[in-house]
């Protein structure tokens, strides 16, 4: 490929790259290409060209940390290709394309506030896989009993009798069903735990699945699956899983405030705001005013300011 074509290493979608925000803490920061002004309160673009693969852009997103004002550190990295890049003088040399970003009323209107209606509008489930192994009971004696009273005790409803035959049971609730294989002679057993409802509980589930059996080897994994239109838990559960949406956006609404400003006032502000950004100490700087003993707000901002050592000041020709 050229050096100038695109390389997408990660492409996302608008609602994925929100659904990611949720899961970033504290400080969130997210780094991919698409979309990133609609989704988070800060981005910029770091620019670098390594002589092994062409130029490379890397995209940040965040909705906390303010690239441009946020402290930097130095985390004891060693570099070869680029150096110091952490302090006040170098922080900026591969910053491009820095933006805070005004949330879209799309993002900051979540919906589900408290007492919005509920929408069973998907159905998702879970299934999980448990291997017991060196189970301390006879495993010939009554599985699907032993998994029937956990459920019970557990609060499951247990639709019809449950089913065993040879070295398979299984018992099957309003909520899911709990599969066991067996293998008595090497005191084992499998579980496969499917829920539609009350997926919140597949972890006391498991656990008490594998007490009963009195096992103390176990491997275990889960499978995000579809789930059952109709479930009788589903407000329930809309409840207790998430990730539960938040605002993590600036939705704040900007306040003009009525009146004039003072040209004074004014300058001084924008001096205070501009001059921090040469990165410079010392300055001697020079300022265009009008004819000689008129009134300047730029050279008296200027000759306030501690970075600025000395100010010049031209003025108009008579």
């Amino acid at each position: 490929a050229s050096c100038d074509q695109e390389e997408t290493i990660i492409s996302l979608s608008s609602i994925l790259l929100t659904c990611f925000s949720l899961l970033l803490h504290m400080y969130p920061t997210f780094t991919d290409k698409d979309k990133f002004n609609e989704v988070f309160d800060y981005t910029m673009e770091l620019y670098y060209i390594s002589p092994v693969i062409c130029d490379q852009v890397l995209v940040f997103g965040s909705n906390n940390v303010d690239f441009f004002h946020a402290p930097t550190y130095d985390h004891g990295i060693e570099t070869y290709l680029y150096g110091n890049m952490h302090s006040p003088d170098t922080r900026f040399d591969l910053m491009h394309h820095y933006k805070k970003n005004i949330a879209p009323e799309s993002k900051c209107n979540l919906g589900g506030s408290e007492g919005s209606p509920l929408l069973h509008d998907t159905a998702a489930g879970v299934v999980g896989i448990v291997e017991a192994e060196n189970t301390s009971i006879d495993l010939n004696q009554g599985i699907t009993s032993i998994m029937r009273s956990v459920a019970e005790d557990m609060g499951f409803t247990v639709a019809i009798d449950p089913v065993s035959e040879g070295n398979f049971g299984i018992v099957i609730m309003e909520e899911g069903y709990i599969a066991a294989r067996l293998w008595p002679a090497e005191n084992y057993v499998g579980f496969d735990v499917n829920l539609w409802g009350k997926t919140y509980l597949l972890k006391h589930l498991e656990s008490s699945l594998v007490k009963a059996v009195g096992s103390t080897d176990v491997s275990s994994f889960k499978v995000v699956v579809g789930g059952m239109h109709g479930s009788s838990t589903w407000k329930e559960d809309q409840q207790l899983i998430g990730p539960k949406l938040r605002q993590l956006r600036n939705c704040k609404e900007d306040v003009v405030m009525e009146g004039s400003i003072d040209d004074k006032l004014a300058c001084k502000v924008a001096m205070e705001e501009v001059v921090p950004l040469t990165l410079a100490h010392d300055i001697t700087a020079a300022v265009v005013c009008g004819k000689e003993g008129e009134e300047c707000p730029s050279l008296k901002a200027l000759s306030d300011h501690s970075d600025v050592k000395n100010v010049i000041p031209i003025h108009e020709c008579l």
